[in-house]
């Protein structure tokens, strides 16, 4: 799970049949260098790499068959996650904004590995664009943090089969946008041996219909031209709002949605 939605410093909690639990930290995805920080790499709890939980719980039944038998076995889990634990590793102001409450949401996704780590699957493929044939693929792979579903927090259950048009991500236009760019820059260093600093280099990369409604801006460090910031800005409709995401060649993301903005220009 991602609190922050910024596709770093997301949490990993893996559990078998026998309640054996392993948590750790990630960084960054694996693909942009990410490490692993937990404390199976780190026992110094004061080391950067150091990750613990101390409040989490959880709870596993067998309901059938038997455990690494042929036919297989059914079981259930249950887990209690302590807040103290997921939101760890941040600053205490992020803690704050982050802090679940009610209408507000997490990046969150579940998957499986089997055969001592042999084999890995999620759910569903996660669904992110492809560059190179310029179209959405799914692919079956855990660390897209920017592909994940949402968790959103409610105050108690409902019979509302509809979810609020208010409830929903309202950057997530923006996000998917400076994604599409991200995915784009990455394809074209693959070719260039560098990234792109102008939108004209990577139209051939890219999905114009999502891009369409923003404005975007890429800065490319002039040293070496190996890292960027690329920013995306909806452009100045009737809209109520402003809507920016930001990424970065490690897939640093943030977004903001400023309902003031509108009202200034």
């Amino acid at each position: 799970f991602d609190p922050s939605g910024s596709c770093h410093n997301y949490k990993e909690l893996e559990l078998n049949a026998w309640n054996t639990v392993w948590n750790l930290m990630l960084d960054k995805p694996y693909d942009n260098g990410g490490i692993e920080h937990s404390a199976r790499v780190e026992q110094d709890p004061n080391s950067e790499k150091y990750y613990e939980v101390d409040n989490q719980k959880s709870s596993v039944q067998l309901l059938e068959g038997e455990l690494n038998a042929d036919g297989g076995a059914v079981w259930t889990v249950e887990i209690k996650m302590s807040h103290s634990d997921t939101l760890a590793k941040y600053s205490e102001s992020d803690q704050m904004r982050y802090q679940p409450k009610v209408g507000g949401f997490w990046r969150i996704n579940f998957s499986r590995v089997e055969d001592k780590g042999g084999i890995n699957w999620t759910w569903v493929p996660q669904t992110i664009w492809d560059p190179e044939v310029k179209q959405y693929k799914g692919k079956i792979a855990m660390h897209l943090p920017d592909a994940w579903g949402y968790v959103r927090f409610g105050d108690a259950v409902s019979e509302r089969s509809m979810v609020k048009s208010s409830e929903y991500d309202t950057s997530w236009p923006a996000r998917l946008a400076a994604m599409n760019v991200y995915y784009a820059e990455s394809q074209y260093r693959s070719i260039e041996g560098s990234y792109a600093s102008d939108m004209s280099q990577l139209e051939s990369f890219l999905d114009l219909d999502i891009l369409a409604p923003f404005d975007v801006h890429i800065e490319v460090d002039d040293s070496d031209n190996l890292s960027y910031l690329a920013t995306v800005k909806s452009k100045r409709t009737s809209e109520r709002a402003i809507i920016k995401a930001s990424v970065t060649n490690d897939r640093l993301v943030s977004s903001s949605v400023d309902y003031d903005a509108v009202t200034k220009e």
